[in-house]
């Protein structure tokens, strides 16, 4: 049996097949889902990030979702994502970006979250703009770096690549040369 997920403008879409046979399930309907990402060592472990609803959790593999835990507190998830390298209680680590642009990290499955280091006091912040909604920004990406323990790269919708060294506790900001339009 395999399972795809899709984020939609109005559900996370579940595809499983099993041979020849494939049935599809909504999920979380009514919702804009912005990201969708599983624990690579625990993939019954996923969160979906939503835009006005903020972050949810399941850990039955998307049978059942519910909302994730306290310290989140933008209700716009744009991203999330789950470390390979940073492990606690055999489960990855957990980042979440949202709109305004910020990354909150939990260490227990998404049941607590703490904002990591203020990626807004970047020098670059003050260029940051998402040119739909021009007063705001966003993370759109989040990317733990697979081979170094701590090391991230997160892109900031539009503005700059940045990246943390320690799990988000600092951030270095954009190089003079990098990208401003980063997406992924």
């Amino acid at each position: 049996m395999a399972k795809l997920y899709f984020a939609t403008s109005d559900a996370l879409v579940v595809l499983t097949t099993e041979g020849d046979h494939a049935r599809c399930g909504l999920h979380l309907e009514g919702n804009n889902i912005g990201c969708v990402a599983f624990d690579p060592l625990r993939p019954q472990l996923m969160y979906c990030g939503t835009s006005g609803s903020g972050l949810w959790r399941t850990d039955d593999a998307g049978e059942s979702w519910r909302p994730a835990g306290k310290g989140v507190r933008h209700s716009k998830v744009q991203s999330v994502a789950v470390s390979r390298t940073e492990r606690v209680n055999g489960r990855g680590v957990v980042y979440a970006g949202t709109e305004p642009s910020a990354i909150f990290r939990s260490e227990d499955a998404g049941e607590s979250w703490r904002e990591c280091g203020s990626l807004t006091g970047l020098p670059s912040a003050r260029e940051w703009r998402f040119p739909p909604r021009p007063e705001t920004h966003h993370v759109r990406w989040i990317q733990p770096d697979p081979h170094v323990q701590g090391r991230l790269f997160v892109a900031v919708e539009a503005g700059a690549l940045v990246r943390s060294p320690d799990s988000g506790t600092t951030w270095q900001d954009r190089t003079v040369d990098g990208p401003r339009d980063t997406h992924c």
